[in-house]
């Protein structure tokens, strides 16, 4: 996900999109309908033409040619369209209808809708009022209505500073500043963003009320010498600090050499701000981080410059709703929409983006929510007559669940160049080449000296593994041009260097129709015929989405087949058969022995002090063995303990997000399937909610197992008369509770699977009740330790799980504890190991397969079966997999088919079919099918 580069102000930098291969039989569909600028309209609903032949043009055969002959973009997926706005013709196409993920893109898409919808003389209203008693001199509380602004108080301007001296003028004593954010619902964070990057600047929650961007520069400097306090100190843009708002953990180390650098964090749930890791003397470093509710943080902000005004007040700001009759007292009104979109737009600001497209919502239903604002999005579409679009997910393209073609993009540049509004549209993008970096926004730097210089008007869109372009360029002919290139696979630092092949790409649209292309020109991707496997031509079609796939005859270790086979496709699980097979590979069997240690003397029957029991980070202890165990303890003679029960934290800490694997959605953290690491893992983790409802309207039953569970409820899910379960149990970031919302259907029975987040403390829990069953009386609650220092008295142990053992459950539960542990298992190494058994070209920050980062090639995949094939070690991973079909795996935006199966001769074959660009269901949860059929 994009990510701030301190010092650099924390608001400014890109977001991104996807791209496929051209192939032989590569079409377009030649519909954009526009009169050449500048235009008053174009006709609203302009049906999709059939597909055409590709264009035949030098712009084509250059296009083409840079994607087969460049490495980079011979292991991407790309999907590129060029569209002749004085022509009115298609001039290039690669895979044009290929939906991809669009990431910043999607801002352009937010920024028509809202200047066609707002216009762009549009201005945020930011209110003061109070009641007509404060004014009259009774203290009362300042209200601080929010209308949306993204950009409060922030690049110097100082706006929340000039409300408050304005409100200063009227009055002068007051209780506190309520922060009202009414006009915007939810939590804020868009579907399908990253949990692990929610402390994140760029991850900024969406609130109608909000300052100083919500964010926060933490600066962290080394001591004077090693051994020496780090020091942590927060910086604000303008005048103003808010103290007590922040609380600091500060862990971090200074020392002499071999300084790992400093880890700087925010704890979810809070704006408790986590400093680790190890700094070298006088060495300065920092970030910036998103702050815990943004209305609070403006309430406090506000509070505070009123305070500096002379303002005295008896209580601490808060949040609220705005009573009837209250009285306005001052009005802060942002610049125009068309001035904001400019900072939007080059700096790829996702904050203002996704404050605009809720703040669509609110100007056509009255409040700004996900579903007022998609329907705001999805009316636009359809008043535009762009044509079908998939669901935006948000106004920012932070999240990688919005889908966009390159077709789909141009047709809405063509449909805005031809609105009133198009100067402010254009404008608010990027100009190539120009020197001034108020214009040319991230991408400064690039096209300096080149064809391009002056004449692409362009937003660029990047996640991890994206380098895109979108926008107008002026052809040498004078014509008028909209394109689209849209790259993924390769890391983002390797697609976006000056003079890469996406420059080129465009420096071509300036220099156009005066190309000179090789002789040779662009080759078709060549490929073999498709072997006549059951598994592949029973596999369902997939239009629209990025395919590539392998087969490889595991007689001869030849490959017969192959599409796409060298691009990296977007996944899901599959990394985990990277995962398991470094780890077969290993000098590891599998995990140490679980221990139950005395941390006392034990004296007639009697252990004065702490029980440890150490998981050893085994994800396979149930709550048979800790019965075992139990029994164990009992048998030695143990009657009863003085202390509590401990578990041993070790290495995987308790604080933070990087307990999850990276680039983990948001909405998946404390789900079932998604458990944080721990040193103690119990049963997975697991634990289930049963809800039952006995009459529509009333609050549903529930029932947690296990019921002693370190959880919290908060239940408003209520029973209905028909139709679908939709009830829903979410992790209230940062405590132990989960609210239960939704509909339970009389008469059924809903169950629900989450992850506490704490496993340590559950697992705890279930051994002390398992020691109280045994007869062993424990007094004690279950407490976090250190890890045991070989000082001890072991009591009990069992074996760790082997391999062998966890090979299957690995891979055919969906659950990512089994993974996310043998990782741990591995070690520092882990990495490495990892990188040699997948293919060099992979990419996978989460090789438990839950993120959405992770990239693979289908013949990587494909030869990674093969060797585990026919190697003793990786037997394990092959009777996993088994030997007749294809295993399924569905997780969001992907699909997968992996496995072993046989051709009609009874041939042995490993086959692999990837694809993303998928319309994501509602479930962040992989869907493991097994093989349906036998070959």
């Amino acid at each position: 996900m994009p990510r701030w580069r301190w010092p650099v102000l924390g608001a400014l930098l890109a977001a991104g999109m996807l791209i496929a291969p051209v192939s032989a039989g590569s079409v377009v569909s030649d519909s954009v309908h526009v009169r050449p600028v500048p235009r008053p309209s174009v006709p609203r609903s302009p049906a999709r033409a059939a597909t055409v032949p590709l264009p035949k043009t030098s712009l084509q055969s250059a296009w083409q040619q840079m994607v087969h002959e460049n490495p980079l973009l011979q292991q991407a997926a790309v999907s590129a369209y060029a569209y002749d706005l004085t022509t009115h013709r298609a001039l290039a196409a690669l895979n044009p209808q290929q939906e991809q993920i669009p990431a910043s893109v999607t801002k352009m898409f937010t920024t028509a809708a809202a200047l066609a919808q707002l216009g762009p003389n549009f201005s945020y209203v930011t209110r003061a009022e109070a009641s007509a008693a404060s004014l009259a001199g009774t203290p009362g509380p300042i209200y601080l209505v929010g209308g949306g602004d993204p950009w409060l108080e922030a690049n110097g301007t100082h706006g929340l500073e000039q409300l408050a001296a304005e409100v200063a003028k009227r009055v002068h004593l007051a209780t506190q500043v309520v922060g009202v954010s009414t006009l915007f619902t939810s939590s804020g964070i868009g579907p399908g963003w990253s949990g692990t990057e929610l402390p994140a600047s760029f991850s900024a929650a969406t609130s109608a009320l909000g300052a100083e961007r919500s964010e926060v520069e933490v600066v962290v400097a080394g001591g004077s010498a090693p051994g020496a306090p780090v020091r942590v100190s927060l910086s604000f843009d303008g005048a103003v600090r808010v103290p007590g708002f922040f609380s600091i953990e500060n862990e971090a180390t200074t020392v002499a050499s071999h300084a790992a650098g400093a880890q700087i964090t925010r704890l979810l749930g809070g704006n408790t701000i986590l400093v680790q890791g190890s700094v070298a003397p006088q060495s300065v470093t920092g970030t910036y981080l998103s702050v815990h509710d943004p209305a609070l943080f403006a309430a406090a902000l506000f509070q505070q410059a009123l305070v500096q005004d002379g303002v005295r007040f008896s209580s601490a700001p808060s949040t609220g709703t705005l009573p009837q009759g209250m009285e306005l007292l001052a009005v802060h009104q942002s610049p125009r929409l068309s001035a904001l979109l400019q900072t939007q737009n080059r700096y790829s600001v996702n904050l203002m983006a996704d404050n605009l497209y809720f703040m669509l919502g609110a100007a056509r239903s009255g409040v700004g929510s996900p579903a007022t604002a998609a329907a705001a999005m999805a009316a636009f579409v359809k008043a535009s007559g762009i044509g079908p679009q998939p669901l935006q997910a948000d106004g920012s393209g932070l999240s990688p669940l919005n889908l966009r073609s390159a077709q789909d993009v141009v047709r809405m540049l063509a449909y805005a160049a031809s609105e009133p509004w198009f100067s402010a549209f254009e404008q608010s993008m990027m100009q190539a080449g120009n020197p001034n970096p108020k214009v040319c926004g991230v991408i400064c730097g690039h096209f300096v000296g080149t064809p391009a210089a002056g004449r692409v008007w362009l937003k660029t869109g990047n996640l991890e593994n994206q380098w895109n372009y979108v926008g107008y360029a002026t052809a040498a002919n004078g014509d008028q041009i909209a394109f689209a290139i849209l790259a993924e696979g390769p890391l983002t630092k390797q697609l976006d260097g000056y003079q890469g092949p996406i420059d080129q790409m465009t420096e071509d649209l300036a220099v156009y129709p005066n190309l000179k292309v090789s002789a040779q020109g662009a080759q078709a991707q060549a490929t073999a015929p498709m072997p006549p496997l059951a598994a592949l031509a029973n596999l369902p079609a997939a239009p629209g989405a990025v395919t590539g796939g392998a087969v490889i005859d595991l007689q001869s270790g030849q490959v017969v087949w192959q599409q796409n086979g060298q691009t990296l496709i977007r996944t899901a699980w599959v990394p985990r058969l990277a995962l398991l097979d470094a780890a077969l590979a290993s000098s590891s069997s599998g995990f140490p022995p679980v221990t139950v240690q005395a941390l006392g003397p034990v004296q007639g029957g009697t252990l004065a002090g702490p029980i440890l029991l150490d998981g050893s980070l085994d994800p396979g202890i149930t709550q048979v063995d800790l019965a075992a165990l139990a029994q164990a303890v009992q048998a030695a003679g143990i009657r009863s303990v003085t202390g509590p029960v401990e578990y041993a934290q070790g290495p995987v800490g308790s604080k933070g997000v990087l307990r999850w694997p990276n680039g983990a959605v948001y909405e998946a953290l404390g789900q079932g399937y998604l458990p944080p690491a721990s040193r103690l893992l119990v049963g997975g983790d697991a634990v289930t909610l049963t809800l039952r409802a006995t009459a529509p309207g009333a609050r549903a039953q529930y029932q947690v197992t296990p019921q002693d569970a370190p959880i919290t409820i908060v239940n408003q899910a209520v029973g209905a008369s028909g139709g679908p379960a939709s009830a829903t149990a979410t992790w209230q970031r940062g405590t132990d509770a989960y609210i239960l919302a939704g509909q339970v259907p009389v008469g059924t029975t809903v169950r629900l699977q989450i992850a506490p987040p704490d496993p340590g403390r559950l697992g705890a829990i279930l051994f002390r009740d398992a020691l109280r069953a045994a007869g062993v009386q424990v007094a004690s609650d279950a407490v976090a330790a250190a890890p045991p220092d070989g000082q001890a008295t072991v009591l009990a142990s069992l074996p760790g799980s082997s391999l062998a053992q966890l090979a299957s459950p690995m891979l055919t539960q969906s659950s990512s504890a089994i993974a996310a542990q043998v990782g741990l298992l591995l070690g520092t190494g882990a990495t490495k190991a990892i990188a040699a058994a997948a293919g060099p070209e992979d990419i996978l920050p989460d090789p438990t397969g839950t993120a959405m980062n992770d990239y693979m090639t289908p013949l990587s995949v494909a030869q990674l079966l093969a060797r585990a094939y026919g190697a003793p070690k990786e037997q394990p991973l092959v009777r996993a997999l088994g030997k007749g079909g294809l295993w399924r795996v569905d997780a969001p935006g992907t699909q997968a088919f992996v496995g072993y199966t046989s051709g009609p001769s009874g041939t042995p074959y490993a086959v692999v079919v990837l694809r993303s660009g998928l319309p994501a269901g509602s479930s962040y949860a992989p869907v493991i099918t097994p093989p349906a059929f036998a070959n």
